[in-house]
């Protein structure tokens, strides 16, 4: 049995399963955050969200998988009767992109559903969520990362009903702060926004985002 503070992973996401009477806890493994030989993604269970088991593997992937680190900020969520897990993936010289990925339970095994990510190919994306709109349409909210565009932004594209591809393009959903300093002194440097959600405010979707803005050297 392990607490909390035992546990070293990164990007923490938390899925309950009412039905079990546990929540699953998902995340980076955080010895492999930023090898290029990423092994999988794993979870454990937990009555309490204090004492945990595991980790267990939750994805291994499979002979010719196209990335191979990177392994980054998995998700899990249900949807109609499937648990899909929406994770980010990298290859040396292959744009990062998050893909989805499918299991019939919380445990796994989840297998990817797409040959490769469902993110736009040429962007280096990360830290995709889920989202179905009031006309039970699903979408991807992603982060279209500050390493290729300079100012990094919240993008939201639409799947298709298998999840399995984008449908059309994506669009901008990024509304950020004011810049920490004078936007005349805002030469050589970058704003990351990172580990998007969403919640519910005043009958709307609000995307909410973390936005670091720092000097490149």
């Amino acid at each position: 049995m392990l607490n909390t503070s035992d546990i070293h992973i990164r990007d923490p996401f938390v899925l309950p399963v009412v039905a079990e009477s546990q929540y699953y806890l998902y995340g980076t493994t955080g010895p492999q955050a930023w090898t290029p030989s990423a092994s999988g993604l794993d979870y454990y269970t937990s009555p309490d969200l204090q004492n945990w088991q595991g980790p267990f593997p939750a994805f291994r992937p499979p002979l010719g998988f196209w990335a191979d680190r990177n392994f980054w900020a998995p998700e899990v969520h249900v949807y109609h009767g499937r648990y899909y897990m929406f994770a980010s993936f990298k290859a040396e010289g292959v744009c990062r992109g998050t893909q989805i990925l499918a299991a019939d339970g919380p445990q796994g095994p989840f297998s990817p559903i797409s040959d490769g990510p469902v993110t736009v190919r040429d962007w280096e994306c990360l830290d995709g969520t889920f989202f179905v709109d009031d006309k039970n349409q699903p979408w991807i909210v992603f982060c279209h990362e500050w390493v290729q565009v300079g100012n990094g932004e919240i993008c939201a594209l639409r799947l298709s009903d298998d999840l399995t591809s984008g449908v059309g393009h994506p669009i901008s959903c990024s509304v950020l702060p004011k810049p920490l300093v004078p936007r005349d002194q805002l030469e050589g440097q970058k704003r990351l926004c990172d580990r998007r959600s969403l919640a519910a405010s005043t009958g709307k979707r609000r995307a909410d985002h973390a936005v670091v803005q720092f000097q490149q050297r």
